[in-house]
C-alpha cells in the first residue's frame, strides 16, 4: 500500500514545499500538523496565522466579499496520501488546526488559488462559505 521508499520521496517533497510555502508569507506563528499510520506520514498540513482574509461563497467564478483583518490560520499547504484520501485525513488535519488556534472549522483561512481537491474539501467542512487570503 505504500512502501518507504515512496513515503520518504513524497515527505522530501512535501518539506521543500512547505519550507518554500511558510518562507514566502509573512506572519506570526506558523503552525504544522501531521497525521501518521504505521509508522508514515498519511496527512501534512502547515498554517501561518495571519490577517487579511475575504470571505468566498465556494461558487466558481463568483468574487470575494470584503475584507477581514481577524487574526486566522491560513492554510498555505495541505497533502494526504493518495491511500488514504476519502479518509477524513484532511478533515482531521484541519479540526486539529481550528482546534489548536482556538476557532471553528470555518473560521479558518485558505490561500488562494484552491486546488480542486482542496476546494472538495472546503466544501465539505464548511459548506456555507471559507475565507481566503
Amino acid at each position: 500500500m505504500f512502501n518507504s521508499l515512496g513515503a520518504q520521496a513524497s515527505i522530501a517533497v512535501v518539506t521543500r514545499a512547505v519550507r518554500s510555502a511558510i518562507s514566502s508569507v509573512r506572519c506570526m506563528t506558523r503552525r504544522a500538523k501531521s497525521l501518521k499510520a504505521n509508522g508514515y506520514v498519511i496527512g501534512y498540513l502547515a498554517a501561518p496565522d495571519i490577517s487579511q482574509h475575504r470571505r468566498w461563497d465556494l461558487i466558481d467564478g463568483s468574487r470575494y466579499g470584503d475584507q477581514d483583518d481577524a487574526l486566522r490560520p491560513r492554510i498555505i499547504l495541505i497533502w494526504v496520501a493518495d491511500a488514504y484520501r476519502r479518509q477524513r485525513v484532511g478533515a482531521t488535519l484541519v479540526q486539529t488546526l481550528a482546534d489548536g488556534f482556538g476557532c471553528q472549522v470555518a473560521d479558518v483561512s485558505w490561500s488562494s488559488p484552491i486546488s480542486d481537491a482542496g476546494g472538495r474539501l472546503a466544501r465539505r467542512l464548511s459548506s456555507d462559505g471559507i475565507w481566503v487570503s
